[in-house]
């Protein structure tokens, strides 16, 4: 029986939801708390998750904040009385897969939970996120390396590597393929954070502890207990905490703030970095003895320009994830694009492109990708036109980014087209599709 988190304060949505759902299919579990949601998932593990937005306590966007950071990829389908395009397109950049306005239509609702399952189910199955894909010489180098160092219990690890080369996704695999899988795994970002939030975040507090500490809350570290701790960027943490981190390492004990107590942990840390430590540590902005703490199971990921055997390979796995994503049945590359794709230095690597085969399905309307774009996709802020009540498809979406930049270019569609990182081509095809006047854009 799939799974459902309801999250939404008003008690007679809840209901209205419940009431249609088929309880034989679904296990529904609903909730007027978002932070009481946040708090069941790992426990519950829900298939698809129903969020409002507007919420006390915990907003939506606070919520899918949080999903984020813990890497949680359950779908998530906002469920809102807010019926603006800025609304939509801020909840889906932060992972909402799709948008409902309220009052919706059940029939819609039911469609789109299942359109959602059915996805899930087929990413699990066929294209796990756990995946390093390469044949390379290099990148089996690094596979190889994993293996080893994923058979030590604590041994800490750190994986240097460029931005956008897969670091995180190296951590995982050393956490699933050690005795710890069965624990949690914990992500923090050491530049994401504030440095003034980063201690409560990793060590806790206990309540009164500071103003506004109403309750005693565990640090990740804590959580992590019998898991793995994964510090992404540990080069931008403060000198003060690493200090904190140096100890916490060789006692393997924390102390929350505020706290009397010292409390033993078991956890493994993984240290990530695209800096070089070597050139902070002359600088005085990292400590040489957290440096000979962390170094010493040693990961060194390639750059993608140096596994050019594996471009092609990851990028025709990357047209297969986004083909489920956006429900097309795109088969490769056309000669030119496989060419521009091969030739391409990828300074972003790994990430930059996945980032521009995504766009480049999502723009494509063959049946093989014939348009590979490099240069900067401009940010387009969407407007605050409002939808009408009903499901935020992806092509309105698309159509109000098109109007938009018709209207800046004063319905120029060769600037437009240049904005948009499409070609000239495309930018008519989709100005028909969607039957936009341009004339009326340019006479104002």
């Amino acid at each position: 029986m799939s799974k459902i988190f309801i999250i939404d304060d008003e008690p007679q949505i809840i209901h209205s939801i419940e009431q249609n759902l088929n309880h034989s299919i679904y296990k529904i579990f609903s909730f007027s708390n978002a932070k009481k949601a946040l708090s069941n998932l790992p426990k519950l593990k829900p298939e698809i998750i129903l969020l409002d937005l507007n919420m006390p306590e915990m907003d939506g966007y606070d919520f899918l904040k949080n999903l984020k950071e813990l890497r949680i990829d359950t779908p998530v389908v906002i469920i809102s009385g807010e019926n603006k395009i800025d609304s939509a397109v801020k909840a889906m950049k932060l992972g909402a897969v799709d948008f409902i306005t309220k009052p919706f239509d059940f029939v819609k609702l039911t469609e789109t939970i299942n359109q959602y399952m059915k996805i899930k189910k087929h990413q699990i199955s066929k294209f796990p996120d756990d995946r390093i894909i390469g044949t390379s010489k290099n990148i089996q180098k690094v596979l190889n390396h994993i293996q080893k160092v994923s058979n030590s219990y604590d041994t800490t690890i750190l994986i240097n590597g460029e931005t956008g080369t897969g670091k995180e996704l190296v951590a995982r695999k050393i956490h699933q393929l050690s005795d710890r899988k069965e624990h949690p795994f914990i992500e923090i970002n050491c530049s994401a954070i504030q440095e003034t939030l980063m201690e409560s975040e990793l060590f806790g507090h206990e309540k009164g502890a500071f103003t506004g500490a109403t309750d005693t809350k565990k640090g990740l570290l804590e959580v992590a207990n019998n898991g793995t701790f994964f510090l992404d960027e540990i080069g931008d943490m403060s000198i003060g905490l690493q200090a904190k981190l140096l100890k916490v390492l060789e006692q393997k004990k924390i102390r929350r703030t505020g706290g009397l107590k010292e409390i033993d942990i078991d956890v493994r840390f993984l240290c990530a970095t695209s800096r070089n430590l070597h050139q902070l540590m002359e600088e005085n902005k990292f400590r040489k003895d957290l440096f000979y703490r962390i170094n010493v199971g040693v990961v060194n990921l390639p750059p993608l320009r140096e596994r050019k055997d594996d471009i092609l390979l990851i990028a025709e796995h990357f047209v297969k994830t986004f083909n489920v994503k956006f429900r097309k049945r795109i088969e490769g590359f056309n000669e030119d694009s496989i060419q521009k794709i091969i030739s391409y230095s990828w300074p972003g690597n790994v990430r930059e492109l996945k980032n521009i085969i995504e766009r480049a399905v999502l723009f494509e309307d063959s049946d093989t990708i014939n348009d590979v774009l490099f240069d900067h996709n401009p940010n387009i802020e969407p407007n605050e036109q409002k939808l009408s009540p009903g499901q935020m498809t992806l092509d309105q979406l698309e159509k109000e980014f098109i109007i938009k930049t018709l209207k800046e270019t004063h319905g120029h569609q060769v600037k437009a087209s240049e904005k948009l990182n499409i070609s000239r081509s495309k930018l008519k095809h989709r100005i028909k599709k969607y039957n936009i006047d341009v004339d009326s854009i340019k006479n104002g």
